[in-house]
């Protein structure tokens, strides 16, 4: 029955009374079946005879007590996870993560070059840790929709677009990876997560002067390199004393007024960035 829903769904040509249903009307079953049915690698989820194994079998999926999914767990390395099948996995095909189970917290799909969109608004609210690493993602990415209990978020290496609500991030998130998309517009650190412990936003298309002073507390690295960001004529004080350094362009640093000596900390130049490494007592 299973297997005869799955191909109803993947078929259609008008997927709107699918998503009129709602992933609630499906076991996590179906929808895990659904979630994969764009991969090169979906065989691996199979019997030989075209049925889907059940989902507590599937490689790096773990279930709940429930018997909900809890992780998915598919960053690519090789091809070991299709081993046991017989099936070696090829990276690439398609994903729509508005299927992801609704009880799942950990979601990690690094490195199997899926093509797609994140649909902020129809993730899991339960999702605490979500990895989309070097896929071909696409298209705009809407902070503000996102769920509040997630903690980990790393969506570099992709083809998202667009500008970012700084300020609309979770206020539970403490690691978040953007670097190497095509984000534009201005980047606001001062409205961060007070909880953020490392941010990297490197290689996008980001412009404007960055104000470094108000930024959390807790805060330890800063990525900011390749992009048309500037510091000119920004006054930096006291900077978070969690901080270890700040990556940014050569120039990022050249008009900025320091507090106190006037003289920056410890500065090393390289391969056309400068990482500012802050080395004073206490830190």
């Amino acid at each position: 029955m299973c297997f005869s829903i799955f191909f109803f769904l993947v078929s259609s040509s008008d997927c709107e009374p699918l998503g009129r249903l709602g992933k609630e009307s499906f076991s996590d079953q179906t929808l895990m079946e659904i979630l994969v049915g764009g991969f090169n690698a979906a065989d691996a989820f199979r019997e030989h005879d075209g049925t889907f194994h059940e989902i507590s079998r599937w490689y790096g999926v773990s279930l709940n007590g429930a018997g909900r999914v809890d992780e998915i767990d598919w960053e690519y390395e090789d091809d070991s996870f299709g081993l046991y099948v017989g099936r070696p996995v090829t990276p690439g095909g398609s994903i729509d993560l508005r299927w992801i189970p609704s009880d799942t917290r950990c979601f990690d799909i690094t490195n199997l070059d899926l093509k797609g969109s994140i649909n902020t608004l129809a993730l899991p609210q339960s999702l605490e840790q979500l990895s989309c690493l070097e896929n071909k993602f696409a298209g705009s990415f809407v902070t503000e929709s996102l769920p509040q209990s997630l903690v980990r978020l790393i969506i570099s290496y992709n083809y998202l677009s667009g500008t970012l609500n700084f300020a609309g991030f979770p206020s539970r998130l403490n690691f978040c990876g953007l670097s190497s998309n095509q984000f534009n517009g201005t980047v606001d650190l001062s409205c961060l997560p007070k909880c953020m412990i490392s941010i990297y936003l490197y290689s996008n298309r980001f412009s404007g002067n960055v104000d470094l002073s108000m930024l959390p507390n807790q805060l330890r690295e800063i990525e900011i390199h390749d992009n048309m960001l500037s510091n000119r004529g920004r006054y930096i004080g006291n900077l978070p004393t969690s901080l270890r350094y700040i990556k940014a362009d050569k120039e990022f640093f050249a008009f900025t007024v320091w507090a106190d000596s006037g003289e920056p900390p410890s500065m090393v130049s390289q391969q056309g960035f400068t990482t500012l490494r802050l080395t004073v007592p206490g830190r």
